[in-house]
């Protein structure tokens, strides 16, 4: 079957950097650019998640070796990033001594390439040589170079690969083995290695020996070297496809067959073997449960002994979401609906639960270096915890024990007072209840007006659980959107079950979940579909993708990030072919007849009403083709859809090759977002309306002036103090107007942001004159409060003048809620950056949240509201000043 469909007029756009593609991607990311920086907080976004990703607070990862704990870093200063190593007992400093081992970004200036961070290999126990993997641009294809640690520098005549998909580690100090690009025929057609050599020190690559050689159709040949002492082994794998691998032990230059069930990981801990199955396996008089892990003795294994033991076996609601093993035991991190707790499993059967925190995602890293000699770290282990509102924890734990050390634990970034994470159900089309996770301000206002944002992936096994994202709380949550993670099948929450549910002739079912949890959005009022955006990623991309286009009535806005998207090549194009056992052969007629109901570019007509959509990738993607995306982007302007489209020119999978890339490319996204999920404007929602209410329109020109006036848009004397006549000449012109707002009657006056100032004005300030020393001189408040929270949550307040903006703000200030006295801080605080004048606005603000946090409300207002004052309160208030 013809892989290119007759008629895909856009595959010169696969030509990665020809002149005629790159030209095309240069012009559509000049046009984005020009419409997305003119949001008017891109900037300030922009530089809030810069400021997050380089902040020197955030928690070190590392990785044991010996001595020392090795960490890569990248921060302002460094950000290509700094390869350093540091003791555990310089860790536990707040200010460790690290030593810097490698500078990449000093190396590619010294080399004028822009070489990214890929890891290192180090041989222990000295580890005093290691292989350093460079990237170009971000890409998966590597090159890689020996390095002398004890000298800092790579070693004259090393061993050396140039760029390539390779894998390589040591056997010996004079030995490794490779798998790499050889020349013809060594490559799969996915286009990774088919062969492992053994490389010897000064041998040409070529000379190098083939100790095992995979499939053609397969995904590549992987191998792993054990090196711990007694238990020496080389494992090499025929990875089949992305879930099956054929395993073998190399020993004395032979190849010894492991029996496992093909879709079996096989793990080697000490004299034990581990197994985590995929599917059931019927063994002896028992049937072991897809998502077990198992345990046998190694050599009784391999002897045709089947004593396998049950580390850990599934429920309906529980999985293994990982382990970590220590010198004697087995850290279980299982995943409980979603969030994670510990088990700790020993070879004899004994288990204990470990206490930690919950419920959020754990990780876990044992610390265990079995190449050093009585190792005093054997039974420790690294414990992080995180959560969409807490910020990340780091703790030194041991076996055997509930006593964790923290370590390291990141600063807050964002404001998570008044907001709350809810873990629901919805109902998926086949009956299926799948999880999702709501994070934003508790308790809001269920008017389907709240921007939200819907986040999915749904594919290959992977979790989704709980993160903290200083970024997403900055850009999203801090400015008032709701964000929304779903748990949908095809991922690996629930084990491989869940995911199993969804790859192949069912991957429609992910795309189905994904749509329950959109219409429970809507059902429950939480937001409405002109409010809510979706996001995915790769196949998360491809997810979001297909369900745009399949029910585009339910979103508002899409960001679509390294996408698949052309489902009928996809296999032709770079890595695609090792997807086959996700998605399946496109080429084989009743697996296209699958495939093609769902496959987006094949599916996008003209004339479909659908959603805005911001395509993103990266010309140095050698995973997922950035064809797919370009395609499927002029597609969809040929075809007059609402497209954009952003294409960095490095950056690899991730799309960005450094933190000031990647913070560019998050305000773009959420640039886009909030132009099209925040608030629409009169001009907007009705096209060719530019007159104001008339009613609105006299309210601002009474409080503000006119254009011309002398006093326009200036701050007076008569807006903060007592004057019976300015009260008057209110009560007088809009008396009848106060009396329709506190009933509701303007409530369509939130659709444009003048004319929300000017509700915001009848209800908040209006009120205090009409009625001052009453208790309806705070009637309209709550009201207020909701329209001034519309305004911010959509940035429509940062285009106004200061003055307006300080009315706008006022709300949060007269509110009795901590919470919202807080916002009024940073509100306020914002005001004073951009409008000096107005600094002694911040300073109002800042004493009325101290009234509110001590007292938890206004005792000046106790009287005219019929409160009783406490004897505090009465003290209090016979301070100059205490009642504004």
């Amino acid at each position: 079957m013809d892989s290119v469909s007759p008629d895909d007029n856009y595959l010169w756009l696969e030509d990665v950097e020809g002149d005629a593609a790159l030209g095309w991607v240069r012009e559509q990311n000049a046009r984005s650019r020009r419409q997305l920086e003119q949001h008017r907080a891109f900037g300030a976004m922009r530089d809030e998640i810069r400021d997050v990703l380089d902040s020197r607070d955030r928690i070190p990862a590392v990785v044991r070796r010996g001595a020392w704990l090795f960490n890569f870093w990248q921060d302002a200063a460094n950000p290509r990033g700094l390869w350093r190593r540091t003791t555990l007992d310089e860790f536990r400093k707040p200010e460790p001594a690290w030593e810097v081992l490698l500078d990449i970004d000093a190396l590619g200036r010294v080399e004028d390439v822009n070489w990214v961070w890929a890891g290192a290999s180090c041989l222990g126990p000295a580890y005093s040589r290691c292989l350093v993997n460079l990237s170009r641009g971000g890409a998966d294809a590597k090159v890689v170079r020996e390095f002398d640690l004890d000298e800092r520098r790579f070693v004259d005549g090393g061993f050396t690969l140039p760029e390539a998909k390779s894998r390589i580690d040591w056997l010996d100090v004079d030995t490794v083995l490779v798998g790499t690009d050889f020349g013809p025929g060594s490559l799969t057609d996915s286009g990774y290695p088919r062969e492992v050599r053994c490389w010897r020190r000064g041998q040409p690559l070529a000379e190098a020996e083939t100790i095992f050689a995979a499939e053609r159709s397969d995904v590549s040949a992987h191998f792993s070297i054990d090196h711990t002492p007694g238990f020496e082994r080389v494992v090499v794998e025929r990875a089949i496809d992305f879930y099956n691998t054929k395993s073998w032990l190399w020993r004395d230059g032979r190849l010894q067959p492991i029996d496992k069930p093909d879709d079996a990981q096989l793990y080697f801990w000490r004299e034990r073997m581990l197994m985590m199955l995929r599917s059931d396996w019927p063994l002896g008089m028992r049937r072991h449960a897809s998502g077990s892990l198992l345990s046998a003795d190694a050599a009784r294994y391999e002897a045709g002994g089947r004593e396998l033991h049950v580390v850990f076996e599934p429920t309906a609601t529980c999985s293994l979401a990982d382990f970590a093993a220590t010198r004697s035991r087995l850290v279980l991190n299982i995943s409980d609906n979603v969030a994670s707790r510990l088990e700790e499993w020993q070879v004899d059967g004994t288990r204990r639960a470990v206490a930690a925190d919950f419920p959020g995602t754990i990780q876990i890293s044992a610390l265990h270096d079995p190449l050093v000699v009585d190792d005093a770290l054997a039974e420790h282990y690294l414990l992080g915890y995180s959560d969409f509102l807490t910020p990340d924890t780091l703790h030194l734990a041991h076996t055997g024990s509930d006593a964790h050390e923290r370590l390291k634990s990141r600063p807050a970034f964002f404001d998570a007072a008044g907001m709350r994470a809810e873990q629901r159900f919805a109902v998926s089309r086949d009956g299926t209840r799948v999880p999702y996770f709501v994070i934003g301000p508790a308790g809001s206002s269920s008017n389907g007006t709240r921007p939200v944002l819907l986040y999915g992936y749904g594919g290959f096994e992977v979790p989704l659980q709980p993160w903290y994202s200083g970024a997403f709380g900055r850009a999203w949550l801090a400015r008032g959107g709701v964000f929304v993670v779903a748990n949908i099948r095809g991922g690996g929450e629930f084990g491989p079950a869940w995911h199993q549910a969804a790859i192949l002739e069912r991957k429609q079912n992910s795309y189905d979940d994904f749509v329950a949890v959109a219409e429970d959005l809507i059902a429950r009022g939480t937001t409405s579909a002109r409010h809510l955006g979706i996001e995915g990623g790769s196949n998360g991309g491809l997810l979001v993708g297909a369900v745009m286009l399949q029910r585009p009535e339910l979103f508002g806005a899409v960001v679509c990030q390294v996408p698949l998207l052309d489902m009928r090549r996809y296999h032709r194009l770079l890595a695609g072919a090792s997807w086959m056992a996700e998605y399946g052969d496109p080429d084989q007629a009743a697996q296209w007849a699958w495939i093609s109901r769902y496959s987006p570019y094949q599916n996008v007509r003209a004339g479909m009403k659908l959603p805005p959509v911001l395509f993103i990738t990266s010309t140095r993607d050698d995973r997922v083709h950035p064809g797919h995306a370009r395609k499927m982007a002029a597609r969809m302007l040929e075809q007059h859809h609402d497209t954009l489209y952003y294409e960095n020119i490095e950056g690899g999978h991730g799309a960005a090759a450094d933190n000031a890339q990647k913070a560019d490319m998050m305000a773009l996204e959420f640039a886009f977002l909030w132009q099209r999920l925040g608030p629409r404007t009169q001009e907007q929602a009705q096209p060719g309306r530019h007159a104001l209410n008339h009613d609105a329109q006299q309210v601002l020109d009474f409080w503000f002036g006119r254009p011309g006036d002398a006093e326009y848009h200036r701050p007076r004397e008569s807006w903060f103090r007592k004057d019976h006549t300015f009260d008057a000449q209110i009560r007088d012109r809009f008396g009848a107007l106060i009396e329709r707002a506190l009933a509701g009657e303007l409530a369509s006056w939130a659709a444009h942001p003048a004319t929300a100032v000017a509700q915001i004005l009848v209800l908040d300030q209006f009120t205090r004159n009409v009625f001052r020393g009453t208790a309806r001189a705070f009637a309209g408040d709550a009201l207020a409060l909701a329209a001034a929270q519309a305004l911010v949550v959509g940035g429509a307040d940062r285009s106004m003048p200061g003055v307006r903006r300080q009315f706008v703000y006022l709300p949060f200030e007269h509110s009795e809620d901590l919470a919202m006295q807080e916002e009024s801080m940073r509100l306020f605080a914002q005001l004073a950056r951009d409008e000096p004048t107005l600094a002694d606005a911040a300073t109002w603000a800042d004493k009325h949240r101290v009234i509110i946090a001590r007292f938890g409300r206004f005792p000046h207002r106790n009287a005219a509201l019929g409160r009783a004052s406490t004897a505090e309160e009465v003290e209090f208030l016979k301070q100059p000043g205490s009642g504004f």
